[in-house]
């Protein structure tokens, strides 16, 4: 009976050292899937801010430029402005010097 006894601790010990060796594995297994899920998270986020850094520079780039004509347009339209007040004033200067003259 003490021999059945000391096969059967023996028994529950070598179970026990297997289950306890495939639990490492597991755990392996686990981590080393839980490193490569997170390096491509990584590589997910790196892209997609990249994409979202791009997009937000393009829209920058484009408001720039539509600010640079706004301003252009409104430039034009002062300068159109003074040549017609330096047109219009022209007349009379010349009306003045030649009353001046004469």
């Amino acid at each position: 009976m003490a021999m059945e006894t000391i096969q059967v601790v023996r028994q529950a010990e070598q179970e026990a050292a297997a289950k306890e060796k495939e639990a490492i594995k597991e755990s392996e297994a686990i981590i080393q899937r839980a490193e490569s899920e997170a390096e491509e998270l990584i590589v997910t986020m790196k892209t997609n801010a990249q994409k979202n850094a791009e997009k937000e520079l393009q829209a920058a780039k484009e408001q720039s430029e539509k600010l640079l004509q706004s301003s252009d347009e409104k430039a034009e339209q002062e300068i159109e402005q003074l040549k017609k007040i330096v047109a219009s004033r022209e007349s009379e200067a010349i009306s003045l010097v030649l009353s001046e003259i004469i």
